[in-house]
This record gives structure tokens, sequence and C-alpha cells, in this order.
């Protein structure tokens, strides 16, 4: 079952982006992304004790590069958003792998769901939803893995960093923050419609936003 909501999201992501972006530049690069991360996610890199997944280093690589190029004030206010969501990960699997705790519901939806909740509520702009929820999710993924080998737990040695279970994780809570960031804007061009039709050029209280 691990990696099938990553793959699945994976290819539609190709095929919605190769349909519907008429941006050749961006369409080529987050096509090239989605498939290097579908070929990596097969492989196993050796880091030192560590193993590490190939896609996780790939989408890692990008967010990087996009939150590099953004306004310093913007990167510390990620970052802080970013400490919230590796928190929120690291404390449901610290309760999966070493308290006798019972998850009615799999980690994969608990955590996908609440990073998707922080990350909309907190950031408004897609690209920089999709930034933040990758670098926070990354980020509590090295937390716990370190944690994991400090705690000489028996998952340790087989454990790999980003492997399927934080690509579906990554993956699902994606597609929420994608579909949610389409709902608004939606929603926003019926409202600046609406008031078109009233006369009124400008959305009331509307103001920029990141």
């Amino acid at each position: 079952m691990d990696g099938f909501f990553f793959l699945w999201i994976a290819w539609m992501a190709m095929i919605v982006i190769y349909f519907f972006e008429d941006n050749l530049k961006k369409r080529n690069l987050w096509l090239i992304i989605c498939l290097t991360a579908i070929t990596g996610s097969s492989v196993n890199l050796p880091l030192l004790a560590f193993s590490v997944n190939g896609a996780i280093v790939i989408v890692t690589f990008a967010a990087c590069v996009y939150v590099s190029a953004l306004h310093k004030l913007s990167i510390i206010y990620f970052y802080f958003i970013s400490i919230l969501l590796s928190g929120l990960y690291f404390f449901i699997y610290y309760l999966v792998y070493f308290e006798p705790v019972w998850l009615y519901v799999p980690p994969l939806y608990i955590i996908s769901v609440s990073s998707f909740l922080v990350v909309c509520l907190l950031v408004k702009k897609l690209s920089n939803r999709l930034a933040v929820i990758v670098a926070g999710l990354i980020q509590g993924e090295i937390i716990f893995t370190l944690f994991l080998w400090q705690s000489s737990h028996p998952f340790s040695p087989d454990y790999v960093v980003g492997g399927k279970a934080l690509l579906d994780i990554l993956f699902l809570s994606i597609l929420f923050v994608f579909c949610w960031s389409k709902t608004e804007e939606f929603m926003e061009a019926v409202k600046r419609k609406w008031y078109k039709g009233q006369g009124q050029a400008r959305l009331p209280g509307s103001r920029m936003q990141i």
C-alpha cells in the first residue's frame, strides 16, 4: 500500500500539467520534476548511516531552490510554519513507534489533513503553500530519523529517510492544498465578477497576502 498515493497523484499531476499548463517553460520544468521523482522513488541512496529515497532528494531540492528565491522576511515566516509541520509530523510518528497508543485513523490521514489545515490557514499563495509543506514534512522526517537512530530503535537500521510512507503523506497533502487553492481561486473569480457587475472595481477588504 505504501507508495500508492504518491504514484497515483504524481502521474495525475503529470497529465494535468501537460494538458493544462500553457507556459512551456513551467510545463517542462514541472514534468521533469514529477518524472524524476517517480523514477527516483525506486532508488535508495546510502548517506552515512542512513538510506535516503531518491524521490525525496528531488522534491527537497526543488523546494529549497524556490524558497531561496523568496524575500528574507517570507523565508523567516515560512521557516516557523515548517517548524509547526515538522513538530506535528514528529509527534504523530513518536506515538506510532514509541508509545503504546492505538490510532484509529492512520498517520497518513492525520498528518495530511492537519498539514493541509495549518498551511491553508497561514499561507495564501499556492506555490508558497506547496514549498512550505514540503519543507516542513521533510524536516520532520529528518528529525524523526535522527531520533530513531539516537534511541537505537529496532526499526532504525532498516528505516529509509523519505520512504514511501512519507511520499504518500507529502503528495496527499499537496493534493489537498492544490484542490483547496483552486477552489479559493474559483470563488475569488466569482466574487470579482459579481462585484464588477455591481459596479465595484475592488473587493472590500482585499489586499496582497503571502
